[in-house]
């Protein structure tokens, strides 16, 4: 009788070493994974038409022959740097020394143009500016502060658009008049400098962000698992006894829930003082969504899960061996290009039929066959 439970001890450890060694290696491919990903779709923006190069940080110390586009956070040109053709930058900080030999155009909160000679025309929107350079073509600046250098040279005089300007030049030459539209000459670089502000579309794609989300959803999709044990079974039942119905009623509802959404927003906009009353109500409603789609996607981890191991598990371990499964597509998806798009509504479609099975058994409280 000892033997036979020494014996079981001995297989059930080993059955829960080889679910740890699964969710670690899990874990290690979604960090994998996103390095491959990371720098495959680095080397594919880097060769879209044009020469848009996007970066999370970019730096040029050499020569560069043609029209160069860039948009990165941080963009820095260093006194050795030259480029022959047009330049466009779009980020939030921009600092340049170097050589520029053609047209210069900029869009940043914080610019810096502290030792560079541009041959060509000087375009640029900012927040802050500092010019300390030399300008051979025309000037247009649109700034809220500007701050010129007493090194900068202008060929001709500069049209300032700015809140507040301080001029340390010994002489300083007059300014044009501020042109009627400014906004033109950066309409190329709006769309680049606006994806920067996806939290998503760079920041989100270090190796070590994703590792921990995916960490952190796996962990939630378990402890979700623990808390709610005997439901979660109910729930599973029922997606198994009629998946196409709990599918099609998933679908609906997160379709009524994105279309209440909408109407929220829109009233917001709109109907200010309605919307506003009516907040707390989406708040609420809100919460009971999301807690409804963290149940549906518990669900699936655990279908999931119970197919990669081949047999019965408790829910907690099938939830999180399939919650490491659902965090690596997760982890892909959001790495395309659109990708906070793309992530909530691959979350939605994994949820769909769970969410159509939470409803139907009433957060798996009733065991009644749809």
């Amino acid at each position: 009788m000892m033997m036979s439970f020494e014996t079981g001890l001995a297989m059930n450890f080993r059955a829960r070493f080889r679910i740890l060694l699964f969710v670690v290696l899990a874990m290690g491919a979604v960090l994998g994974l996103s390095v491959l990903l990371r720098g495959l779709l680095t080397q594919a923006r880097a060769d879209l038409p044009g020469g848009v190069v996007f970066s999370e940080n970019y730096r040029l110390s050499t020569v560069y022959t043609g029209d160069l586009v860039v948009a990165s956070p941080a963009i820095t040109l260093d006194e050795t740097a030259r480029v022959t053709g047009n330049v466009s930058f779009a980020g939030e900080s921009i600092m340049l020394a170097g050589t520029i030999a053609g047209d210069l155009t900029l869009l940043a909160q914080h610019i810096i143009l502290d030792g560079v000679t541009i041959t060509g025309n000087l375009r640029l929107l900012s927040d802050d500016a500092l010019i300390n350079a030399q300008i051979d073509g025309t000037t247009m600046i649109d700034v809220d502060v500007l701050h010129i250098g007493e090194g900068a040279r202008f060929a001709s005089a500069p049209a300032v658009c700015a809140d507040r300007v301080t001029d340390d030049r010994a002489e300083p030459s007059p300014y044009a008049p501020c042109p009627p539209a400014t906004i033109d000459p950066f309409r190329d670089l709006i769309p680049l400098r606006a994806q920067l502000d996806n939290p998503i579309s760079l920041s989100i794609r270090n190796p070590l962000t994703l590792g921990l989300g995916a960490g952190m959803f796996t962990a939630l999709v378990a402890l979700c698992a623990a808390l709610v044990p005997a439901r979660l079974v109910t729930v599973v039942r029922m997606v198994r006894h009629n998946p196409l119905r709990c599918l099609q009623l998933g679908i609906v509802l997160l379709a009524l829930v994105i279309g209440m959404v909408s109407a929220q927003i829109f009233l917001l906009g709109t109907i200010t003082a309605l919307g506003v009353v009516l907040l707390p109500v989406s708040v609420v409603g809100s919460v009971a969504v999301g807690l409804i789609v963290l149940l549906g996607v518990a669900t699936t981890a655990i279908l999931l899960g119970g197919w990669l191991l081949r047999k019965p598990q408790p829910p907690m371990i099938a939830a999180a061996v399939g919650g490491a499964g659902i965090a690596l597509v997760l982890v892909g998806v959001a790495l395309l290009p659109y990708g906070q798009i793309a992530l909530v509504v691959a979350v939605l479609a994994i949820s769909a039929a769970g969410v159509g099975a939470v409803v139907y058994t009433r957060a798996g409280t009733s065991g009644r066959a749809a």
